[in-house]
């Protein structure tokens, strides 16, 4: 991590944590069809990013490839053996 981002990081636990301590009880009530929106964000999150994966996968192979400096595997030759 960089040194900005570690600040703001560290900011952001420090805020966090102070939120958490000093809070007073809500005494707030939530009804069952919170929960079930709730479940519905979840799926609809893991499903729209499900396909956003399907709809990149190619260009994200690509990426991953030059990152790593790598491009297609060669088709192996007669007689050649890999990775045994």
């Amino acid at each position: 991590m960089g040194g900005v981002a570690r600040q703001l990081a560290l900011g952001g636990a420090v805020a966090l944590a102070v939120l958490v301590v000093f809070s007073a009880p809500a005494y707030a009530y939530i009804d069952p069809g919170t929960g079930s929106y709730l479940l519905q964000l979840l799926v609809a999150g893991a499903l729209g990013a499900s396909v956003a994966l399907r709809i990149y996968w190619n260009q994200l192979k690509k990426g991953w490839g030059r990152l790593w400096g790598r491009s297609r595997r060669k088709p192996l030759e007669e007689g050649d053996a890999r990775d045994e």
